[in-house]
């Protein structure tokens, strides 16, 4: 999404600098417009997918990876740097992994339910997990793959965002809520139980231990106990909300179609096309 873009361009062009944002195009080098995922490596690398392929940013040169270069699939939904430094991409054409010479890619001929990979995540155990476009999710444990979907307690068969807590719980954000998985069991949540969208389309874990799920209705709060919501009814600009992060100070930023929203957990401050950032 063109809105991560916006996201990390004003952490790391305003936020950290007091910089004006810099904005990277197709004519400057990305190998497509149209951005779907964002991550930076422990090299201070980043990788932008998009759905041609995948860049990599080294802060002056721009490297290009599509499926000539051994990627599994030129859309590229996610992207996950792992504990031992390898880049995970989920794309159309299964999981690739990067290790820093070749890309090594999983598919369906390997273990996993389906080609279309939303999601990858690495949980506290350092196994990875990803979650597919119709056929639940996965997770792989260095020898094998092991599948789980709806008949196992997801909520649902699509999984757009993966997040492993400090709890040891793996969340799984879908098209319709939540669901938490803590190893054994299933735990979902949706409007009924206090998530204020069915739509999710981020998960974080704030300072304080609570998660943050960002959702096409708002913000839902979870303390492991009971939600609690930021909606257009506390003053946010917009429903729905693209993505999540929180700073040092603990303020939480949002990225949404309005712009870029800073939430200081009194006020909301947005800044949009006209403080510099893309459409």
């Amino acid at each position: 999404m063109k809105n991560l873009i916006l996201f990390c361009a004003f952490v790391l062009s305003v936020f950290f600098t007091n910089a004006q944002i810099t904005h990277y195009t197709f004519e400057q080098a990305l190998i497509d417009d149209n951005v779907r995922s964002i991550e930076e490596d422990q090299s201070g690398n980043v990788w932008i997918g998009t759905i041609s392929g995948i860049t990599r940013f080294d802060g002056t040169d721009f490297t290009s990876f599509t499926t000539a270069d051994g990627l599994g699939g030129d859309i590229v939904y996610d992207i996950m740097v792992s504990s031992t430094g390898d880049v995970y991409a989920a794309t159309s054409g299964g999981l690739s992994v990067y290790n820093g010479v070749v890309w090594s890619n999983f598919t369906m001929g390997d273990g996993l339910p389906s080609n279309t990979i939303w999601s990858v995540e690495e949980d506290n155990l350092n196994q990875i997990w990803v979650g597919t476009s119709d056929m639940g999710v996965a997770y792989y444990n260095g020898l094998d793959w092991y599948v789980l979907g709806v008949d196992d307690g997801l909520v649902a068969s699509g999984v757009k965002v993966i997040y492993a807590d400090r709890n040891d719980n793996v969340w799984f954000g879908t098209g319709n809520g939540v669901s938490m998985y803590d190893g054994v069991d299933f735990t979902n949540f949706d409007n009924s139980t206090g998530l204020p969208g069915l739509l999710v389309n981020d998960i974080i874990q704030l300072y304080n231990g609570n998660v943050a799920v960002a959702t096409s209705g708002g913000v839902g709060i979870y303390n492991f106990h009971s939600w609690t919501s930021i909606t257009t009814l506390d003053g946010l600009p917009t429903a729905n909300i693209l993505s999540l992060r929180q700073d040092y100070a603990q303020n939480l930023w949002m990225a949404a179609s309005v712009g870029l929203i800073k939430y200081d957990w009194s006020a909301f401050t947005v800044w949009d096309y006209d403080d510099g950032l893309t459409s």
